[in-house]
């Protein structure tokens, strides 16, 4: 996202940080937030700002292992010597804006990571149900649908019992599923032989070579 700062609408003070964080905040959820005219292309939702400080959370813990790694970084392209004291009447021909992403000045956290841990089940034996792609987990210490919560994905038979949208597309990357670490079903006949093997054939690549 991008915002641009003008005399007119800051002081070319301190301030300025704060209205710029604020018009990145409405420029990204007026696209990306959860009723942005993009809403669809992005695991994260809306963005809040506390006097320049940039909060961002994610559209919903179905989502899975999506977002983690993403990268934030912030480009400053600052104003010319010559713009700067034309609006400031020749008192400042310089400005800076500094910035600090996750709690390091340097670049080592500048990235999502996760907080949770996936546990992911993978049938031996047939043991899930074909038709449903269903299987049954007991864990002991946690509550359904706070901290312990199945995801799903609608691309797969055993994202949600039935059929559902295969693939992503231009206009929709389904930020809410977990489309990174479901995974599909096996056929029934999964392993099983379904056509005669091609019959192995003899082959030299050196007939070339002669006496």
């Amino acid at each position: 996202m991008t915002a641009t700062i003008t005399v007119a609408t800051s002081t070319l003070n301190s301030a300025t940080g704060t209205d710029i964080a604020e018009v990145l905040k409405n420029n990204w959820n007026a696209k990306y937030g959860s009723t942005g005219t993009s809403s669809n292309l992005s695991v994260w939702s809306a963005i809040s700002n506390s006097s320049g400080e940039l909060t961002i959370t994610a559209k919903a813990s179905t989502r899975g292992s999506r977002g983690f790694n993403d990268l934030i970084k912030v480009v400053w392209a600052k104003a010319t010597a010559a713009q700067i004291s034309s609006a400031s009447a020749g008192v400042a021909t310089q400005t800076f804006l500094d910035w600090k992403i996750g709690t390091a000045a340097d670049d080592s956290d500048n990235r999502a990571t996760g907080t949770d841990i996936i546990v992911t089940l993978l049938e031996g034996t047939n043991a899930i149900d074909a038709a449903t792609g269903q299987a049954t987990l007991a864990i002991t210490g946690g509550t359904s649908g706070t901290d312990l919560v199945e995801l799903r994905s609608t691309a797969f038979v055993n994202g949600n019992g039935g059929a559902g949208t295969a693939t992503t597309t231009a206009q929709n990357i389904y930020p809410l599923e977990a489309r990174l670490d479901v995974v599909n079903g096996e056929d029934a006949d999964e392993g099983t032989k379904l056509s005669d093997a091609v019959a192995a054939v003899n082959q030299t690549r050196v007939h070339w070579l002669g006496n």
